[in-house]
């Protein structure tokens, strides 16, 4: 990928926010891909003002600062809509999206509408803390159950049936049970099980529960199939490759056959294209014509499939509809035909890429075609695999990110997030912290309070949904948690080092080289005890580098601890003043 544009100029802007990224050229059209270039423009507060990927633009519109309230192609009517909660400063549903709609001024037709809720459950009884719901298109709704670490421990479809998720000390997920098929009588439970190793998911076990006479037996590993709502999978045991920021890109089975390739978006979209195509509005009758073109790399080694993606559907009956052709134009063999009056988004099924990779959307209209809106298309997905091979993926995405196919977003731990957006549909949660404000503007850092890792996904990654974290080093606590514990003991009780620190917290470097993890391996000193170790400095001239030693099993929190712990050295806070860190016990003063 790369960061620089064709004329040469940066990638990134002066405060770091990813203006542009592209591949290399001839790179799509050899090997395929989610996009080719990308280009994003952003106001003084870090919100999106437009975005352009290949053949798509969107400009957005906001109210009250950061409040998204439109979104819009150029190249079409669809517009997005967005409500928001009026709820009190430090709830979970603070500035959060309570409904999103895509609609057409001038026309009936609706889009996907989806509606949120953060409060009471229909059952009764829980708080936005604990539970969140999306209604589909004024039609079912999705329940989501949390526990007190804001971990999803539940998904209930609105057919009853629900998936159960269970974490490991450190918060990575372990277990995601879910059912065969909605809505059938309870028979078999189909189960993920993930193995990680230094915080990535390195394996994935697919395995199956049957019941027979009320007794549930486990299937022997690597047999049969594990079809999870209705999406076939064989059963077996995988082996997802991750990347730098801990996104899988490669998915492999036990025979090590490629099972899935997976290509992002910069904000993270997997295996999406951007296209945007559509007829007129309203479209005219007895026409013939291309909406638009996509190409995806088939070869004797690798099978591609797709499928569409329309926001709109309105056509007056079975004779005007959309489908898939060719590079000659003529309908490819088993195409789905998309049309009729529909309420909410079409997600056409998958069709196999013809050999040359290329395939045409077309729009064909009949005699009676009336004032119907037409269609309005806005990209595709793909999957790869090696050929002959049964498609297999996770749904985990970025560090910490869970997809919902139910709504194409994505549950980013403590927010719903949008990779197409690449922002959050709710403010951050600690955005009111003083600390934190203050440090981010002290050192004119971006403080989007809705973007994902100030706009920067290459570099920085956001495992929580809170603020980001730099990948230089694995474990580190994030930026919420040190302004948390900062605000919670040291600025009760020394002005200078809450100062010192909190610059401290922007500016220091985290030091993990090699010679850093041979020094903790062999300490038995401070390293092993609070997971880091620096020299002392003061608050004037404090030290730049502390040295990570990454104490995995240890809770965020605890880490933090650890972090600050250190930076109060740096600043020249000495043990001698008290145990802990600074504002465990005693009044103290700045050294």
């Amino acid at each position: 990928m790369n960061f620089a544009s064709s004329s040469g100029a940066p990638g990134y802007d002066a405060t770091l926010q990813l203006v542009h990224a592209s591949r290399p050229t001839g790179d799509v059209a050899s090997s395929g891909g989610a996009f080719f270039s990308s280009d994003y423009v952003y106001d003084g507060r870090g919100n999106r003002q437009t975005a352009s990927t290949d053949c798509s633009t969107s400009s957005y519109s906001y109210r009250d600062s950061d409040l998204l309230l439109t979104d819009t192609s150029n190249a079409d009517l669809p517009v997005t809509t967005y409500a928001y909660a009026n709820a009190p400063q430090g709830t979970g549903s603070q500035g959060a999206v309570i409904r999103r709609s895509v609609g057409a001024p001038g026309f009936t037709v609706a889009g996907q509408d989806l509606a949120f809720n953060y409060g009471i459950s229909a059952n009764g009884g829980a708080t936005d803390s604990v539970f969140r719901s999306v209604q589909v298109n004024s039609g079912p709704t999705y329940e989501y159950y949390y526990d007190s670490r804001n971990r999803r421990r539940a998904k209930v479809y609105p057919t009853g049936d629900n998936d159960e998720f269970f974490y490991r000390f450190d918060d990575k997920l372990l277990e995601d049970r879910s059912v065969t098929l909605l809505g059938q009588s309870i028979g078999s439970f189909p189960i993920d099980e993930y193995i990680w190793l230094d915080g990535r998911p390195v394996a994935l076990v697919k395995s199956l529960f049957l019941e027979s006479a009320g007794i549930w037996t486990r299937q022997v590993d690597g047999t049969g199939d594990c079809s999870r709502n209705g999406e076939a999978a064989p059963c077996g045991i995988y082996f997802p490759v991750t990347d730098l920021i801990d996104k899988p890109v490669v998915m492999l089975n036990s025979a090590a056959q490629v099972t899935g390739l997976g290509d992002y978006q910069p904000f993270g979209a997997l295996n999406t294209a951007s296209n945007d195509g559509h007829t007129p509005h309203p479209y005219p009758q007895n026409d013939l014509r291309v909406l638009a073109y996509f190409s995806q790399q088939h070869s004797s080694q690798i099978d591609a499939e797709l499928r569409a993606r329309f926001s709109l559907v309105d056509t007056a009956g079975p004779s005007d509809y959309a489908y898939f052709a060719g590079h000659s134009g003529v309908e490819l063999s088993g195409s789905p035909r998309v049309g009729g009056s529909v309420s909410g988004e079409v997600v056409s099924p998958w069709i196999d890429v013809p050999s040359d990779g290329q395939i045409k959307v077309q729009f064909r209209s009949g005699a009676n075609a009336g004032s119907h809106y037409g269609v309005s298309l806005v990209g595709y997905e793909f999957r790869r695999q090696e050929t002959g091979v049964r498609p297999v993926w996770t749904p985990l995405r970025f560090s910490g990110q869970y997809y919902d196919s139910e709504t194409n977003l994505i549950q980013n731990w403590n927010r719903f997030y949008d990779p197409l957006d690449g922002r959050y549909l709710a403010s951050e949660p600690i955005s009111g912290t003083p600390g934190m404000i203050k440090g981010r503007l002290l050192h004119a850092k971006s403080t989007p309070i809705f973007g994902y890792s100030q706009n920067n996904p290459v570099s920085l990654s956001d495992a929580t949904g809170l603020y980001d974290a730099d990948w230089s080093c694995s474990n580190l606590p994030g930026e919420d948690e040190l302004y948390r514990e900062l605000q919670r003991t040291v600025s009760l009780v020394a002005k200078d080092y809450y100062e010192c620190i909190m610059r401290q917290i922007d500016k220091a470097h985290i030091e993990c080289s090699l010679n850093t993890a041979i020094t903790c391996a062999l300490s038995n000193t401070e390293a092993s005890s609070t997971g880091a170790y620096t020299t002392l400095g003061t608050c004037s001239n404090p030290v730049k580098d502390v040295h990570w030693c990454d104490l995995k099993g240890r809770s965020k929190s605890c880490q933090a601890k650890g972090i600050i712990h250190e930076l109060a050295h740096t600043c020249g806070w000495d043990h001698h003043y008290g145990g802990g860190i600074p504002g465990d016990s005693g009044e103290l003063t700045c050294q």
